[in-house]
């Protein structure tokens, strides 16, 4: 109840780099990242009140002074008095999750500060996800896209003709592809440079296009000044 090492496997030795002479007789709680010991406290009188722990995780301090994300599941037996733990390192997972946290907060942030308009499509060319930015290129809430096609949503013939064909295009080839157009918006006629590329990709097949659209009008009408001058 109080801990203590009884028994180790060779397993365990190894990833926590202890001799079975420096485990036997240590406790548990000495072995513990200090920030994670509260945690792992309350565990331990958990299990002994309820007979097991599943996937507990902590960080444990190897003895060459490296942290090591480890995942318990344990059993507590009240006639021997000891429980029976396995732990599995789970820190190259734990690394993996936190770099993929943190690249999807630095596309949340590129995504949402963008000037750029941004959207997402299924198979059947719906959106299912549409940025920021559209409220104030086309006075309408991102969310108001979702589920629906360009036709579905009321945008002109012509343009939902251009935008199909381009989505439909990067779904059966799998390669992007760009293209401009001009259009309406909140602020009156614009130019439009709108990119189409794939997104995720299973077994060759493209699942999601995403597009982005950016105004470009100002640029084409200095480029025109530029040309007249």
């Amino acid at each position: 109840l109080d801990g203590t090492f009884h028994k180790a496997n060779p397993a365990t030795l190894e990833i926590m780099g202890y001799s079975e002479a420096d485990l036997l007789g240590m406790k548990v709680i000495d072995m513990v990242h200090p920030d994670d010991r509260e945690r792992t406290r309350r565990e331990h009188q958990k299990q002994a009140t309820y007979g097991a722990s599943i996937d507990f995780e902590n960080r444990c301090l190897c003895k060459d002074g490296s942290v090591k994300w480890l995942s318990w599941r344990a059993t507590f037996d009240p006639v021997e008095g000891v429980s029976y733990a396995t732990a599995r390192d789970i820190t190259d997972s734990k690394r993996i999750q936190l770099e993929l946290r943190q690249q999807q907060e630095l596309y949340t942030a590129l995504v949402t500060n963008t000037a750029d308009v941004i959207m997402q499509f299924d198979r059947e060319h719906r959106h299912t996800y549409v940025n920021p930015p559209v409220l104030s290129s086309l006075q309408i809430r991102p969310e108001d896209f979702i589920g629906k096609t360009h036709k579905e949503m009321g945008f002109p013939e012509e343009l939902c003709e251009i935008w199909e064909d381009a989505i439909e295009r990067v779904f059966i080839t799998g390669k992007p592809y760009s293209t401009f157009f001009d259009a309406v918006n909140a602020n009156g006629p614009v130019r439009i440079d709108w990119n189409v590329f794939p997104g995720l990709v299973v077994n060759g097949e493209v699942q999601e296009v995403f597009t982005v659209s950016r105004d470009i009008t100002q640029h084409m009408n200095i480029e025109n000044e530029l040309r007249k001058m």
